[in-house]
């Protein structure tokens, strides 16, 4: 594949372990995970990468996530995203119901991906669903809402953020300076982690000890979950 080509393919010939297992020579990367209303995204370089049983630890200074490679059917890569003239290559780890269950956008170019994936088959995939903005364009208040309301008592607060679904699971541990209101979601951003939580998706907070659980308004937990951590150093 030359670095300069655009498109769509599905990867052959590697397993989604081995290929999570190339991200440390990816260069700086976002992992983006998006669920029942929360986007968790980690940003920086993936120091290590380490298999154990079926499942793939990413770590590093910016990023903490677990892979239960199981759960993964397929990966597609797509590089014709380009801002300000720079690629901005998606790797796509897709589930058994064809969901995509995480992704991994690169940071640096196109360069550092398809020079790691130079050894792994492709065939041409369906072009991307167009997918239009989540968020609401009407930009409904937050104030009364229970995520939000909550991510504030938070803030000047050390605390540990996590999302999981069955099969990933990604935590960020820091202080929340703040929590911006945008476009109907409440976002917190560092310089390696973006929350952006939409309004009117988390109904109430199951508390047991240190951690609070996000319920939806079947009072079934959405994946959201907030740990104190104590005092920031």
């Amino acid at each position: 594949m030359m670095q300069s080509e655009k498109g769509r393919w599905h990867l052959a010939g590697a397993t989604p372990s081995e290929v999570l297992l190339m991200l440390p020579d990816m260069g700086k990367i976002m992992v983006i995970f998006r669920e029942n209303g929360v986007t968790h995204e980690r940003i920086g370089v993936v120091e290590t990468a380490t298999a154990h049983d079926c499942c793939v630890d990413l770590k590093g200074g910016a990023h903490d996530a677990r892979v239960d490679a199981s759960v993964l059917s397929g990966m597609v890569l797509d590089t014709s995203s380009e801002m300000q003239g720079r690629t901005y290559p998606r790797l796509e780890f897709i589930g058994a119901g064809g969901e995509t269950v995480f992704a991994v956008v690169g940071m640096e170019g196109a360069a550092p991906f398809i020079t790691a994936l130079s050894n792994v088959g492709r065939s041409d995939a369906e072009a991307r669903s167009s997918v239009g903005s989540s968020r609401d364009p009407e930009q409904p208040g937050l104030e009364t809402d229970r995520g939000h309301a909550f991510l504030k008592q938070l803030i000047g607060s050390a605390v540990e953020i996590v999302a999981r679904r069955p099969g990933f699971r990604q935590a960020w541990q820091g202080r929340i300076d703040g929590v911006k209101p945008a476009m109907g979601f409440s976002n917190v951003m560092t310089g390696d982690f973006h929350l952006h939580l939409k309004g009117g998706t988390v109904a109430d907070w199951q508390a047991d000890g240190d951690t609070s659980f996000a319920l939806d308004d079947t009072g079934a937990r959405t994946g959201l979950e907030i740990r104190r951590v104590g005092a920031h150093p």
